[in-house]
């Protein structure tokens, strides 16, 4: 990094519309191939994939100690175990989910082309409140001590 040239890449096989999330020592991604992917970043090897519906992943993912979750064009919002790559529970919004989930300590709060805000457990999956903003939403949000603000 010292001196601006590359310390490791790897190689994916598809484009990536979002960022990578990164914990532990660990890269998270999903890709226009329909997976999510993980890759250990000090030797470039793949950890797991998770490639569970025919849909591609235009959100970044969000990473707690246990569990990556990610939004998927299937309308859906993936928990996937970290360690294993295995699905742990999936929430089907009614619109595509391109924005990135945020966590707030254990809520999820991510937006959907179906014009909702949605805030679930981050443990369970299960919806704790929506907001119906009207509009469709693609955009991450941002969280302050007491507000929720989407663009």
């Amino acid at each position: 990094m010292e001196d601006g040239k590359a310390v490791r890449s790897v190689e994916v096989e598809a484009p990536i519309a979002a960022s990578v999330a990164v914990s532990d020592g660990v890269g998270y991604v999903g890709n226009m191939d329909r997976s999510v992917m993980a890759f250990d970043l000090t030797t470039g090897s793949q950890v797991w994939s998770y490639k569970q519906r025919s849909f591609p992943y235009f959100s970044s993912p969000a990473v707690n100690k246990d569990t990556v979750f990610i939004g998927g064009r299937d309308k859906g919002l993936h928990a996937i175990d970290r360690i294993t790559g295995k699905q742990k529970w999936r929430f089907a919004a009614r619109g595509r989910v391109d924005s990135s989930p945020v966590l707030a300590r254990d809520t999820l709060v991510f937006g959907s082309m179906d014009g909702k805000l949605y805030l679930l457990s981050a443990q369970t999956g299960k919806q704790i409140t929506s907001y119906e903003i009207g509009e469709s939403i693609s955009s991450t949000p941002a969280i302050t001590k007491d507000k929720i603000i989407v663009g």
